[in-house]
């Protein structure tokens, strides 16, 4: 029988991934720090610092891998409804976003002319219509 598994969110799982990649760091960090021998405001000082920056760089990973994404989505969905007229940018051509991001550029590109040609037929076929003169 297969266990159901939890399904989240793919920002949620990188943020997960995230805290839980920190977690053992952490927790070292805390246990040195607690069981050693440290006034009362440096434990609480290093405590808050660290858990602050383990968050606060958990959320980064989060945001800075989901955002690109969210962008994609955006371009795709305006391919998808004839808007031709907006780019992805992508820094890297040597990793899988940057990869990712101007092969949708380039389908972009290629869509444009076959709308332009599509609008154009359309137009010609209108201007060769006869028009129907009031009598």
């Amino acid at each position: 029988m297969k266990r159901p598994r939890l399904a989240l969110a793919h920002e949620a799982r990188l943020g997960w991934l995230a805290l839980l990649g920190g977690l053992p760091a952490v927790v070292t960090t805390l246990v040195c720090l607690w069981t050693g021998a440290y006034a009362f405001k440096v434990q609480l000082t290093v405590s808050l610092l660290a858990a602050g920056a383990w968050i606060a760089c958990a959320l980064l990973v989060r945001d800075g891998a989901s955002a690109p994404l969210h962008v994609m989505s955006n371009l795709l969905a305006a391919l998808r409804e004839g808007d031709y007229s907006i780019r992805g940018r992508h820094g890297r051509s040597d990793d899988a976003l940057g990869g990712a991001m101007a092969e949708v550029n380039a389908l972009l590109d290629l869509a444009a002319p076959a709308l332009r040609e599509a609008l154009l037929t359309a137009f010609l076929d209108r201007l060769s219509r006869p028009t129907p003169h009031p009598a």
